[in-house]
């Protein structure tokens, strides 16, 4: 499932990060208004190479901000949300919790 949608705002085409434009920017914002006058100017940024833990969930938790602009050499290249970090933890640490049990065990729901 899209975790949600926002952009990344660039002043000119490839130019630098200025934001992130997401839809709950645009729900009640003015028809005449830019991008740059709704996006999110505090948005953090991340670089790709950086570790998912603990790296983007600390900047997740200090931000307290559902995404992240990602960065590689300078540019912004996407955008990542906590959304997806945190079922993607989820979903690793679900066979590392099976992998504990005693052989024939069956989990209870």
């Amino acid at each position: 499932a899209y975790p949600g949608r926002a952009m990344p705002v660039v002043d000119g085409e490839g130019g630098p990060f200025i934001g992130i434009v997401a839809m709950r920017h645009l729900v009640g914002a003015h028809p005449w208004a830019t991008v740059g006058d709704v996006c999110d100017r505090e948005a953090r940024t991340i670089d790709a190479a950086a570790p998912l833990v603990p790296d983007a969930l600390e900047i997740f938790s200090s931000a307290q901000r559902p995404e992240l602009a990602v960065s590689w050499q300078g540019q912004v290249i996407g955008i990542l949300y906590v959304s997806t970090v945190q079922g993607m933890l989820s979903s690793s640490a679900a066979p590392q919790s099976r992998a504990n049990q005693a052989p024939g065990a069956s989990r209870v729901a």
